[in-house]
């Protein structure tokens, strides 16, 4: 049995198109995934940033253009300051939650 028809995904790429690189692009990605899951990494936080990570920098990116480059355009907009607000007291929780440290558990 070869190498492509164990692993399905390098056979999609490859007959997807005749590109080496989508080859090699599926390999990359599937070694990071394998990666992430040896060290215990979670895997969707990652693939997250891959699949919205260029809509947030576009839209990003726009507002700034419409602004002329002022940043405060994400403070005029309440709804704005409470989404921001949220996501600075996610982050600081989950970075007290991680640097606090734990307690030995009696039994």
């Amino acid at each position: 049995m070869h190498a492509v028809e164990k692993w399905p995904g390098i056979r999609t790429a490859a007959t997807h198109s005749t590109s080496l690189f989508h080859v090699g692009l599926v390999l990359v990605t599937g070694i990071v995934g394998y990666l992430l899951r040896l060290f215990g990494l979670p895997q969707l936080p990652m693939v997250l940033g891959v699949v919205l990570g260029f809509m947030v920098e576009s839209n990003y990116r726009r507002s700034l253009v419409l602004s002329g480059g002022d940043h405060r355009v994400f403070l005029e907009d309440p709804i704005a300051v409470g989404l921001l607000i949220c996501a600075a007291l996610v982050v600081a929780f989950a970075l007290r939650r991680e640097l606090k440290p734990k307690r030995a558990e009696h039994d």
